[in-house]
């Protein structure tokens, strides 16, 4: 939900900090943190900590998440004073896989 009110708040409500400046950082940190909590959630629920190949929940969570990014950045459109960014989307791409890469050497093991 944070996600959504802070993506898709009309531009002039949001406050204005220097951290926007860094605002793809922002979306990397914000998606990849997203991405990494729905992998433990699903991780804990599938496997309850047993060796299982998990190929197809990288997969769907991945796309999903992605799929996510693209229909706020899609939404921006028609919300004042924002607009979509293609930069956004790869920058929340990119926190994605990244949060995927991390997730899969900390728990290859288990």
């Amino acid at each position: 939900m944070l996600i959504l009110y802070a993506t898709l708040t009309p531009g002039k409500s949001l406050p204005s900090s220097s951290l926007f400046r860094f605002d793809k950082l922002i979306h990397l940190i914000i998606f990849g943190t997203f991405a990494w909590l729905v992998l433990r959630g699903f991780y804990i629920k599938i496997t309850n900590h047993k060796p299982t190949s998990l190929t197809g929940l990288y997969l769907v969570v991945g796309i999903s998440i992605i799929a996510f990014g693209i229909a706020i950045e899609w939404m921006q459109n028609y919300i004042p004073d924002r607009s979509a960014d293609r930069y956004d989307v790869i920058a929340n791409t990119s926190g994605i896989i990244l949060a995927q890469i991390l997730f899969y050497a900390t728990h290859r093991n288990n």
